[in-house]
């Protein structure tokens, strides 16, 4: 579970990441892009802090190269400024899934990760469990049986 404020480490590490993405804009699978400028734009909105901004110019760059490194890496750093940690682990799985070896990918991963709230599970699944074996293994078919024939003559 996260806190309200953010840590000096994940301000750090969103001010890393925002630079690196600066820095990528002459990423070779976005040089040849038609605008060249959504990209700055969106990097300049997202340091603004319009996150929605951001948004669009990245989904539109998104459209035009789907499986870019970069574009993954900023849309997913926009999902977490959201707060939607498996969002942004989503896209930055996707950005693996194409480019393994990217190193900002995997440590965005890393540091997302433990960010995810943890969902407990439920004790009745253990006494179904248990009810369900106690039914199946100690009784009889012969007395199952005989219980299932009174739930009948009882529900008429």
């Amino acid at each position: 579970m996260t806190s309200a404020h953010p840590t000096r480490i994940d301000s750090y590490f969103q001010l890393a990441l925002a630079l690196i993405a600066a820095v990528s804009i002459l990423a070779p699978s976005l040089a040849h892009s038609q605008k060249p400028d959504a990209f700055a734009s969106a990097i300049e909105a997202f340091k603004a802090g319009k996150i929605d901004d951001a948004r669009a110019s990245f989904l539109e760059l998104e459209s035009q190269h789907p499986n870019d490194p970069t574009l993954l890496l900023n849309l997913g750093l926009i999902a977490t400024k959201e707060k939607r940690f498996g969002a942004a682990l989503g896209l930055w799985r996707k950005g693996l899934a194409h480019h393994p070896t990217n190193d900002q990918l995997l440590n965005a991963v890393d540091w997302a990760r433990p960010k995810l709230a943890k969902s407990e599970i439920t004790r009745d699944f253990d006494l179904w469990e248990e009810v369900r074996r106690v039914l199946i293994v100690r009784v009889s078919p012969v007395a199952t049986t005989i219980v299932s024939a009174l739930f009948f003559v009882i529900a008429g």
